[in-house]
């Protein structure tokens, strides 16, 4: 899966967070992230998949971007992880770029002179990044927005207790 992640320090937040206790602060957070992640998606679908080429990828099938969500957040130790991805093949070659040798099968090729089967063969590529996922986390808009999503949300969970 292509992906990208969200890291945010909790440190600016401790003073608000010491008002949840710790089950709430956990639940809040995780949710807010995922929330985060869900608009970054979205962001990403917007932004980045819809527009002239090279620079935008361009939609063709539609494939790609109905593939791209965010997964729920991870908690481990003091870090809280959000990821968006897809799990389509060609969108981690788009998302990072791809120079190397691969295998094409055999295919028949048909044309104005009939059809004709080509052989299966080898083909380099030289395949140039065009991000969809990295500009989304980069955006400084984005980082702003994740983050009055966990303000609100904490905010939220207080005015509730």
């Amino acid at each position: 899966m292509a992906d990208e992640q969200i890291f945010i320090s909790i440190e600016g937040f401790r003073k608000l967070l010491r008002k949840l206790d710790a089950s709430k602060k956990d639940s809040v957070i995780k949710f807010s992230l995922f929330q985060g992640a869900q608009h970054l998606a979205a962001w990403s679908k917007q932004k980045r998949l819809s527009g002239a080429r090279p620079r935008i990828l361009g939609v063709v099938s539609g494939r790609l971007r109905s593939s791209i969500s965010a997964s729920r957040t991870e908690h481990t130790g003091d870090q809280y992880i959000a990821r968006i991805g897809t799990n389509v093949k060609y969108g981690k070659v788009h998302e990072l770029g791809f120079k190397g040798t691969v295998g094409v099968k055999s295919f028949i090729r048909r044309g104005k002179d009939g059809t004709h089967l080509v052989r299966s063969h080898t083909r380099n590529m030289n395949m140039p990044k065009r991000p969809f996922l990295k500009p989304a986390i980069e955006d400084r808009g984005n980082r702003t927005e994740v983050l009055k999503i966990l303000m609100e949300n904490i905010n939220g969970a207080i005015a509730r207790a």
